[in-house]
Parts: structure tokens; sequence; C-alpha cells
């Protein structure tokens, strides 16, 4: 009988901890999507900002 106790309480923790490492795996690759899109609209960003820059800029000179 204790076998069998032993048994089950080693499936149970390790039920359990694969519980929790599926949460925690949810949660990163979540984080991670949201920083690729963050950092894929930051470089959008900075392509259009620079391109739109350099068309923008005019020198005037008065004599």
């Amino acid at each position: 009988m204790r076998l069998f106790v032993q048994i089950t309480a080693v499936v149970a923790v390790a039920i359990v901890a694969l519980i929790v490492l599926a949460f925690v795996l949810k949660i990163v690759l979540i984080a991670a999507l949201i920083a690729i899109v963050v950092i894929g609209a930051l470089a959008v960003y900075n392509l259009f900002r620079r391109r739109r820059s350099g068309a923008v800029t005019t020198y005037t000179v008065r004599r």
C-alpha cells in the first residue's frame, strides 16, 4: 500500500509540474509574440521616418 501511495504522489507532482510549466510557457510565448509585434512596428516606423525626413528636408539659401 505504501508503494502505491508513493507512486500516486510522484504522478500527482509530475502532473502539477506539467500544468505549471505549460502555464509559464504560454505566458512566455505570449510575451514573445507581443515583443515581435512591437519590434516589427518600431522597425517599420523607423523605416518610414527615415525616408520621409530625407525627402522633406529642404535647404533655402538667401542672398
